[in-house]
């Protein structure tokens, strides 16, 4: 005889949301890579020292008209900005509060480019390769690092972070 479940508790439980855009990811690239030069912040100790300007453009509002097609919710767009990985660089573990959700897209993606690492609890992580043209929406208080690009070309990627203003679209 099976009981009847009154009661469920959900402890825990992260969805990574994966989309694919249809926008020209390649020309994306070439403007990130033209202004890797312009970093966010000087500070080498800060991890947006590693973070470039991405210019608004037509191409960027694609992937963002992209990404709310795979959310139940309205965002606001509050940052975005470009990130290249050179060989043999990292991120390290960080997230991206306050924000509410934050998204990645991968632009260009060598092989052994390395990988984005999520970390929902201290003791276990899940990894999920890029791919070119791949986008990834998540909660921005996850923890999550990238591992080493181990090609002799850069990764190019461009995060946003998110405001959530409307539980309906």
């Amino acid at each position: 005889m099976e009981k009847d479940i009154k009661n469920i508790h959900t402890i825990f439980k992260v969805d990574v949301v994966e989309g694919q855009t249809t926008a020209d990811v390649d020309q994306l690239a070439q403007l990130v890579l033209q202004n890797s030069h312009k970093v966010i912040s000087t500070d080498p100790s800060h991890a947006e020292s590693e973070d470039c300007e991405c210019p608004d453009s037509p191409i960027l509002h694609k992937i963002l008209d992209d990404i709310q097609t795979y959310t139940p919710v309205k965002l606001e767009v509050l940052s975005y900005w470009g990130h290249v990985h050179e060989k043999n660089m990292s991120t390290n573990k960080h997230s991206h509060r306050p924000a509410d959700i934050s998204a990645v897209v991968y632009l260009k993606v060598p092989p052994k480019a390395g990988q984005i690492v999520f970390w929902p609890t201290n003791d276990y992580r899940y990894t999920i390769p890029p791919q070119k043209g791949r986008f990834l929406i998540f909660p921005s208080w996850i923890e999550h690092h990238v591992t080493r690009n181990l090609s002799e070309e850069p990764r190019v990627s461009v995060s946003l972070n998110f405001k959530v203003t409307s539980e309906e679209k």
